[in-house]
């Protein structure tokens, strides 16, 4: 039997069985907490991949940033199927040059390197690079990031990796913009090494502006014609300036998808909902999906009114947000106020999932006006949830869902180091204040951004 008679289908799919994932982390996933390097045993989280430069199987070459090759490739697989006809060997090749990632701190570049990746240059989808290593030899790695970022003119997303603020060379951001000026790339990551790197940030962090990474965004924010394709935005950077701040929120109609962690921290940007910060957010109408990570400008009370000009949200997660500084009392909400017509809940159909970690018991209960089917909860004060649900019993209207850590009494409530400015005197237990509003518990919850403790 020829095995061009196997239906494509059947092909493509034992195909796509045999290319690993991305694991550094998908744009719009987990790439916005994910380190590049998980542990010091093993340098590098990114996969590697064999190249295939003939059909007889001759020349097998590393094509991946590293150049260690493992015994155990997981490109191996799709390597044998490439060599065992120039059937299969047609089909494989634009997979095994899909991902070009160079996330590594280790590499050794060649001319024979440069040539395999630009010679299959049209194949390459999936761009991820680490613009500033360590260790080696940046005026030659640039050249090579040069000559191949130049000949992709069919890549779909795109994430920059980048330890220094100061570091991203204009020739490398310049090849960047040409990548992201196709209107081909629906995914785009921007992420700091050094946030992913670290547990707790740095305040002085929030003074430091990525110059390289704010003039990619600015020149691509400013083609209407590229922005309007892409769908998932991440941002991972130290903090942004004013003008950036007001191009994000507008200038990407059709995102799908925006997760921001860290960049919304300059003071000189406000609050999310200010008064005078409201008319920059654009009615992104497709947006279905907002994570805010450890954005000190996303008040808790103002995150509702995120919502409500977000029509189509389906999911939130609100992480570490907030200052010390913010106001804890808001707008009092007197019983009943579930049932009022201009409710959120009666304005907007509710979440299918909301994720609250590592707030505070008065942050809680300033969310609690978002309507939603599921709520998360993760690293979060002992009895602050209990309190917020027992000093307002209507809050989160129509959950149905509530997950929270494996660790969390539902039996038993203690109220520890609470903030609201006027604190319940007791406190109801999970299990009690779910029986009583017919919402069932699942302890399986999972935190995203690990919450500090002192050693």
């Amino acid at each position: 039997m020829s095995w061009k008679a196997l239906p494509v289908e059947v092909t493509l799919e034992i195909i796509e069985h045999l290319c690993p994932e991305i694991s550094i982390g998908q744009i719009g996933e987990a790439a916005a907490w994910t380190k590049l390097w998980q542990t010091e045993e093993s340098n590098m989280v990114e996969t590697e991949q064999n190249n295939v430069n003939s059909s007889d199987g001759n020349d097998s070459k590393t094509a991946s940033g590293s150049g260690q090759a493992s015994s155990t490739n997981p490109w191996s697989a799709l390597q044998s199927l490439a060599l065992t006809n120039n059937y299969f060997y047609g089909i494989c090749i634009p997979f095994a040059y899909r991902d070009f990632i160079f996330t590594s701190n280790d590499w050794m570049l060649s001319d024979e390197l440069v040539s395999k990746w630009t010679k299959h240059a049209s194949s390459v989808r999936n761009v991820r690079i680490l613009v500033d290593p360590q260790y080696t030899t940046h005026s030659q790695y640039w050249d090579f990031l040069v000559t191949t970022l130049a000949a992709f003119t069919n890549v779909t997303s795109l994430a920059l990796y980048y330890f220094s603020c100061y570091s991203i060379p204009q020739r490398i951001a310049d090849q960047c913009i040409g990548i992201l000026s196709t209107g081909k790339v629906r995914e785009f990551g921007i992420y700091s090494a050094m946030i992913l790197q670290y547990e707790v940030g740095n305040p002085s962090w929030d003074r430091r502006m990525a110059w390289g990474a704010n003039y990619i965004i600015g020149q691509y924010a400013n083609n209407a014609a590229a922005t309007s394709n892409l769908r998932v935005l991440d941002l991972v950077m130290e903090t942004i300036p004013m003008d950036m701040y007001k191009l994000i929120r507008t200038q990407f109609p059709n995102l799908r998808t925006m997760n921001i962690r860290r960049a919304f921290r300059c003071r000189a940007l406000g609050r999310i909902w200010d008064t005078n910060q409201v008319s920059p957010w654009r009615h992104y109408d497709h947006l279905t999906r907002l994570r805010l990570i450890d954005c000190s400008n996303a008040y808790a009370f103002h995150i509702p009114h995120l919502v409500r000009h977000f029509k189509s949200l389906r999911e939130l997660m609100v992480s570490t947000c907030g200052s010390d500084d913010d106001d804890k009392v808001g707008v009092p909400r007197s019983g009943g106020w579930s049932t009022e017509a201009d409710a959120l809940c009666n304005t907007h159909a509710s979440l299918d999932v909301f994720h609250v970690e590592h707030m505070s018991d008065w942050e809680i209960y300033a969310l609690g006006v978002i309507p939603t089917k599921e709520l998360v909860t993760s690293n979060l004060v002992q009895g602050h949830l209990e309190a917020a649900f027992t000093y307002d019993p209507e809050i989160f209207p129509g959950l149905g869902l509530l997950r929270v850590e494996a660790y969390v009494s539902l039996e038993e409530a203690t109220y520890m180091d609470a903030t609201m400015a006027d604190p319940p005197r007791a406190i109801k237990t999970l299990n009690a204040i779910c029986a009583g509003r017919g919402i069932k518990i699942e302890r399986d919850a999972k935190w995203v951004r690990k919450k500090w403790t002192p050693s």
